[in-house]
């Protein structure tokens, strides 16, 4: 199950490392892409700019066939250091089905839905754009 198919585009972890440079506001969305060979979950990371377009996050070693792939991102500890590394600063929620919301917490504790199914339109407490 591929849920990446919103992307718009492509971004490398070079080009993320600039939008951290530019201090650049943006949001990750982490979308479940199938259970990998050790049977745990694995993910792709979707960059949201603040225009609203979107960018996938692919591989930079080569491919073979000319083309790019899409970086996946094991839970732990794969995903987890690359939010900390070249997130939003957002905190990460897995919920039971292996879905992941991040959501912004203030100073008065109150939770912001940034993406994933807490943001969903179903949800009562934010788009996340």
């Amino acid at each position: 199950m591929n849920n990446s198919k919103r992307a718009e585009g492509v971004i490398s972890i070079y080009d993320v490392a600039k939008l951290l440079k530019e201090n650049a506001k943006f949001y990750c969305r982490y979308d479940y892409y199938d259970l990998g060979r050790s049977n745990s979950p694995r993910y792709t990371c979707t960059y949201i700019r603040e225009d609203g377009s979107e960018a996938v996050l692919i591989s930079v070693r080569y491919s073979g066939g000319g083309g790019v792939n899409k970086r996946l991102f094991s839970l732990w500890p794969g995903l987890y250091k690359h939010h900390r590394e070249y997130g939003d600063g957002s905190e990460i929620v897995v919920h039971e089905d292996n879905t992941i919301s991040t959501i912004k917490v203030d100073s008065k504790g109150r939770i912001k839905a940034l993406t994933g199914p807490l943001a969903s339109p179903h949800s009562d407490e934010g788009s996340g754009s």
